[in-house]
Formats: C-alpha cells, structure tokens, sequence
C-alpha cells in the first residue's frame, strides 16, 4: 500500500537544492550523460544504492560507483522514498524510483509499483527539475 506524504514548501525546496547540487558538483560529461530524464516512463530517476542511498546515475542500467552522484540522505523526502522502497522486500537491495508530481513509483517488471503519493507544492516537479538542469 502507497505510503501518504503530506510535502511542505520547506521540504520541497530542499529536495530541489540538494539535486541541484548534486548536479552542479558533477563534471560537464557526468551532466551530458546523467540519467535523470527518462523519456518513459516519465519522471526524475532517482536511483538507491544497496544501503538505500539515493544518488542519480549515469545509465538507464546498473551504475557503478563512479557513475553514481550521491545526494543528501538526511533529505527527509529521500529518506521515506527509501524506507517505501526498502518495505517492498525485494531480494535485490536498492532500486530506482520516478519522482513526480503526483507521488513515487518503482518498475517491478513491467508493473508500475506506486510507492508514496503525495501532491507537490511547488508545482509541476519534472518541469522545475528540468529547469535546474537547464540553468548549470
């Protein structure tokens, strides 16, 4: 069952500073080759490593380390995404999970897995994020 977020303004803007961050503290190739804009299913690509640390990658498939971004696990959105995912009790630890506007999903398969649903405050989040990828 989807977890319920309720997302403040606070907590929104930060979850947009930290993937900024994470953006800026890539190289120019790192930002050329991120995948974090997948053209389906659509969303920002936020991927978790074994420890269920969030980072943004490099390929649509599995990233090494050096293809790996971290971001803040002390982001108290990532954190909950985390444990939503963590919940599912998949043999394979980690995962990658599509941010949007609406809520959180995970592929299981073929099946899309809502993971939170929640209502963004600050509008049309893909659109906001690709607007900050835009400006670096």
């Amino acid at each position: 069952m989807p977890r319920n977020i309720e997302v403040s303004q606070a907590q929104a803007a930060a979850l947009l500073r930290d993937i900024q961050f994470a953006l800026k503290s890539m190289t120019d190739e790192e930002r050329e080759n991120v995948y974090l804009f997948p053209s389906t299913p659509v969303g920002i690509a936020i991927s978790f490593d074994s420890n269920y640390h969030p980072f943004i990658g490099q390929t649509s498939g599995l990233n090494t380390r050096s293809q790996r971004t971290h971001l803040r696990f002390d982001n108290p959105l990532l954190r909950q995404i985390a444990d939503a995912l963590e919940a599912l009790g998949k043999e394979e630890k980690g995962g990658r999970v599509f941010l949007t506007s609406r809520g959180v999903y995970c592929k299981d398969g073929s099946q899309q897995v809502v993971l939170v649903r929640w209502n963004w405050p600050e509008g049309d989040l893909v659109g906001k994020v690709e607007k900050l990828y835009e400006q670096i």
